[in-house]
């Protein structure tokens, strides 16, 4: 039996928002003249924990949908962890311009990231019937 979509969608949607925003407070403590370092960590440390989380659960909604993507998407889940443990490792450092950029780069690979894998995920749970029946 498939899951109901609309807990699934709610949760992803939040999910983004909760990144996004917490990818803006990394950047808005990194971008001034003095940065605000300690402020960058924990923001960046909460964006980790955060995107994570949203990264595990959409995983285990792909296994269970038996997504046909799920592999590709998994490995772009990758690739944006590997860029958000960068993040993290310049925030606790010197910060500046490597930190903002950093930042930066991280928002513009989540929203590239939300605009094709994650549109596409949800277009796939929407059209998942409760019943089982493949989409």
């Amino acid at each position: 039996m498939r899951p109901d979509p609309e807990p699934h969608l709610r949760q992803i949607s939040d999910d983004h928002d909760a990144v996004l925003q917490l990818c803006d407070q990394v950047l808005a403590a990194a971008g001034g003249l003095q940065p605000e370092l300690g402020e960058a960590q924990d923001a960046a440390l909460r964006l980790l924990e955060r995107a994570t989380e949203h990264v595990g659960a959409e995983q285990e909604l792909m296994h269970a949908l038996v997504y046909p993507s799920r592999e590709a998407h998994a490995a772009d889940h990758d690739r944006l962890l590997e860029r958000l443990s960068t993040l993290v490792t310049l925030s606790a450092g010197p910060g500046g311009r490597p930190l903002a950029a950093a930042a930066r780069e991280f928002r513009e690979a989540m929203e590239q990231h939300i605009s094709t894998w994650d549109w596409n995920l949800a277009d796939f749970v929407r059209r998942a019937a409760p019943d089982g029946d493949q989409p």
